[in-house]
């Protein structure tokens, strides 16, 4: 920092040389510091106060994105593949659960049903010769092997009806709806859960393929705010704590509260902070950008106008006056909030508050 003496000290020392020493004079005599006299200073803007205790509630500064969690986001798929025949729903379109969104359509679609069908079919036809059979062994009229021979063969059509049922039901078909209702043509890809629709790659007409994400339902119900905390600021970031945020550069603070804080650093060397907004914050869209504002440290601490910090011989200080001696007390700065600074702990007393630098020693105001 820039060395500077302001006229004050000057003029101090001039009434001092002027003045008769006084025993309250002779005993700072040994000091580097100037007798305390408290009207030449007062004439000088130099002003003593007590510390304050006052709530701190400091911010850290941060931005992120809002998230949703993997167990609320589904990808629309074609697990069969086949030919997309309607699309309900159109792109942000807020949908229920169990709602039709797409209808698909293939020939291999018909012939799991057939498949199917025909399982069932034979699964009646074999359960009902294994039980004449079991009748007619009962009066010695069918022997034990041909019993063997239609109990194993109700087992096979058994495990095939099941495959059959099985496959139905990955596309979200009931297989008791084709057995009562016959062979369909199409079968519908239904909505999850509550949520709204994104990213609809579709077109009628279009073939999907397995692989191929359809559209994805999101449930923004249960959304989440991702936070980058760079450097010390995250050690300071605890789970609990009370955080406001605003989307997209809006000027309205919304509330949170922090649940989570990364143990390691990212690429970035940023430390990730895991939040989640209030019960009444509604609204919320995936991936809008964030900024927030973590309250830390709050809580009644010391507190004086930033003025009364000096740095000196390295260190921060405040400077004690008693009896007319100022004895400089090194402190630890929690941090700064409306003109007024937050230490951990002060001794008891009056502090100068306004203009300290003036009764620096000579050559060390800074």
């Amino acid at each position: 920092m820039k060395n500077y003496l302001f006229f004050t000290l000057a003029s101090l020392l001039l009434f001092a040389c002027q003045t008769p020493n006084t025993p309250e004079q002779d005993a700072t005599s040994d000091s580097p510091f100037p007798a305390f006299d408290s009207l030449e200073m007062a004439q000088h803007g130099v002003r003593v106060e007590a510390a304050v205790e006052a709530e701190m509630g400091m911010e850290i500064a941060c931005t992120g994105r809002i998230e949703i969690p993997p167990q609320s986001r589904a990808d629309l798929v074609a697990i069969l593949g086949g030919y997309v025949r309607t699309i309900r729903p159109y792109e942000g379109e807020q949908v229920r659960k169990g709602q039709i969104l797409l209808e698909l359509e293939h020939p291999d679609f018909i012939q799991l049903q057939t498949e199917y069908l025909e399982a069932a079919a034979e699964t009646e036809r074999a359960s009902a010769a294994l039980k004449r059979l079991e009748t007619l062994a009962q009066g010695a009229a069918a022997s034990q092997k041909e019993v063997d021979k239609a109990q194993a063969d109700y087992a096979t059509w058994n495990v095939r009806l099941a495959s059959a049922r099985a496959r139905l039901a990955q596309l979200g078909v009931s297989a008791e709806d084709v057995k009562s209702k016959g062979l369909r043509s199409t079968w519908a890809l239904r909505a999850p859960f509550d949520g709204y629709v994104h990213d609809v790659a579709a077109n009628v007409g279009s073939y999907a393929a397995p692989t191929d994400v359809l559209m994805r339902v999101e449930n923004p119900a249960h959304s989440h705010i991702e936070l980058a905390v760079f450097g010390q600021e995250a050690e300071r970031v605890k789970p609990g704590q009370v955080l406001e945020f605003s989307l997209n550069g809006a000027q309205e603070r919304n509330r949170g509260e922090v649940v989570e804080v990364g143990k390691a650093p990212t690429a970035t060397g940023s430390y990730s902070v895991h939040g989640h907004p209030g019960a009444s914050v509604q609204g919320l869209r995936s991936g809008a950008f964030v900024e927030a504002w973590i309250q830390v440290n709050s809580g009644m601490k010391p507190s004086l106008p930033s003025e009364a910090v000096v740095h000196w011989e390295g260190q921060d200080h405040l400077l004690l006056v008693e009896d007319g001696r100022i004895t400089p007390v090194p402190v630890h700065i929690l941090g700064e909030k409306a003109g007024r600074t937050f230490f951990e702990t002060l001794p008891e007393g009056r502090f100068v508050v306004s203009r300290p630098h003036v009764l620096l020693p000579v050559g060390e105001a800074e």
